[in-house]
């Protein structure tokens, strides 16, 4: 779960219980802030990516990933904080439970 609050809006993201992204925004300048649903994006096919048998999924993804213009270096970074929030997370309980 995440939010940013900019421009007179909050911005909300969360996984539902089919752990599916929803995102939502609400315009705090309204006398009623009512929450709207973003519509997102449809990600890349599974098979858009990996072009051949013989290439490494793994570095097919970070190539694309990683192409000029693809994605941002903020959009990067906020994705690489919470994938190592994530995985601090899960080795943290992970050492509780041995």
């Amino acid at each position: 779960m995440d939010f940013a609050l900019g421009g007179g809006q909050l911005w909300a993201v969360w996984r539902t219980a089919q752990g599916d992204a929803a995102v939502s925004c609400a315009r705090l300048d309204s006398s009623s802030p009512e929450w709207q649903p973003a519509i997102l994006e449809q990600p890349p096919e599974r098979d858009y990516v990996v072009t051949d048998d013989e290439t490494d999924p793994r570095q097919a993804y970070v190539s694309y990933i990683f192409h000029p213009g693809q994605f941002s270096v903020t959009v990067i970074a906020k994705a690489l904080g919470v994938s190592h929030y994530i995985f601090y997370v899960n080795s943290c309980i992970t050492s509780r439970s041995v």
